[in-house]
């Protein structure tokens, strides 16, 4: 909550907003067991998304259903951190339920998305649950360059690009010109 906080403070006094991708499955399972910080969580989002910043959907499916028992999380999840263990209908109700979720809390439907632990396989499907609930850009992959790109209908912005190209291994920069 804090560094979050202290990120947008920052950004705030150069006038930039920032795009917060929010992890709903787990502020979800918060919820599910009555943990307070659902309540904080949920508090700050509605706070950040009227200070001006942008709150997008972010998916982690493992905490679909994460568990609790004596306080503790038990990560025995038969649902992996990948997509790839979510069938079309699961994955289409879990994000239709998150997107849900979110419009709910800054009523703004969320048109952006990242995937967990960058796996968004298979890729087809998912662009294809994506664009059928209403996401227009998806940042979940690398790109060569760092350039944007069309997935089917979905604007892709990598998160980052490949440091084999422009970066050496040092990284620095191998052409200047880019620049």
């Amino acid at each position: 909550i804090d560094p979050t906080y202290r990120i947008a403070d920052f950004f705030e006094s150069y006038q930039i907003p920032l795009t917060l991708f929010v992890n709903v499955t787990e502020v979800m399972a918060y919820e599910r067991y009555d943990l307070p910080a659902a309540q904080v969580y949920t508090s700050q989002l509605r706070d950040l998304h009227k200070r001006g910043h942008d709150i997008q959907l972010h998916f982690h499916p493992q905490w679909l259903d994460y568990r609790r028992k004596d306080g503790q999380w038990l990560n025995e999840s038969l649902i992996s951190y990948a997509t790839q263990s979510l069938d079309y209908h699961q994955w289409y109700d879990a994000l239709v339920s998150c997107r849900d979720w979110l419009t709910e809390i800054t009523k703004e439907v969320p048109t952006a998305y990242r995937a967990g632990g960058y796996c968004i396989e298979p890729l087809d499907t998912n662009m294809q649950v994506l664009s059928q609930i209403g996401i227009k850009c998806d940042s979940s992959l690398h790109g060569r360059d760092a350039q944007p790109y069309k997935i089917g209908d979905i604007l892709e912005v990598p998160i980052y690009g490949d440091s084999l190209g422009r970066w050496d291994m040092s990284g620095r920069m191998k052409d200047a010109a880019y620049l």
